[in-house]
């Protein structure tokens, strides 16, 4: 496992979009059950962008978990994250079965992007209307 990263101001921002997405999912989760579909693909990016900046590893079996769905369906999402060269799998060193996953360079810039942009639009503005 690699080491803790600090954390900076972007990357703290960066967390804190991160874990508001998640706390939206988890109510929309609770109200809706299965009728409204998680947002896999999104989920399974932003805990391995989360994991590269807290420095730590994921394998297989834990980002597909990250996603809240079933392993089936997190496997069939991942597989085009993959196919999009988003994200790739390599095996942990001195292993043969045991995989980690990871974002690539473009993954990452792409997640780094879209969490800058939805920080600016949602999480960093004050609401607007009567200030008293």
């Amino acid at each position: 496992m690699a080491t803790r990263a600090k954390k900076s101001g972007s990357t703290a921002t960066a967390l804190d979009v991160i874990a508001a997405l998640g706390k939206v999912d988890a109510v929309r989760r609770k109200m809706f059950g299965d009728v409204v579909v998680a947002q896999t693909k999104w989920a399974l990016l932003s805990a391995l962008y989360a994991a590269r900046l807290q420095g730590v590893e994921l394998d297989m079996l834990s980002t597909t978990g990250a996603s809240g769905a079933p392993y089936a369906s997190a496997r069939r999402n991942l597989d085009e994250l993959i196919a999009a060269q988003l994200v790739r799998v390599r095996f942990f060193p001195g292993t043969r079965r045991r995989k980690r996953v990871e974002l690539t360079p473009r993954g990452f810039a792409t997640v780094q992007r879209a969490l800058r942009d939805i920080g600016r639009q949602i999480v960093t503005r004050a609401p607007r209307g009567n200030r008293t």
